[in-house]
């Protein structure tokens, strides 16, 4: 025999992902609305030498709140590897970097 999903739970799940939705809209808006303060904040944070550990920091929550922790940390390691070839492409072609003294 099937078993019968309860109509209420169902509701229940279209519900919750709605107020996900929703609520990344009413951030989105906002966003684009105080842009200005953003980017101000985020200059800030480019003096102050932390913005480096900030941005993935922000990316694991937000896909964490997503998708769950071990898919964010596999997409955010997976990025890191891409990056990094081209860090070690571009050294290899004889580009000045001049970070990590390559």
């Amino acid at each position: 025999m099937q078993s019968k999903e309860d109509p209420a739970s169902r509701k229940k799940d279209k519900t919750s992902n709605k107020t996900i939705l929703g609520s990344l809209g009413i951030l989105g808006v906002l966003a684009l609305k105080f842009k200005f303060f953003l980017m101000a904040g985020l200059k800030m944070l480019s003096f102050i030498k932390v913005g480096w550990i900030l941005s993935p920091i922000l990316t694991i929550g937000f896909y964490a709140v997503l998708f769950g922790w071990p898919y964010a940390v596999a997409i955010l390691f997976i990025l890191f590897i891409h990056e990094m070839g081209h860090w070690d492409w571009m050294g290899g072609n004889s580009w000045t970097l001049s970070w990590w003294g390559r």
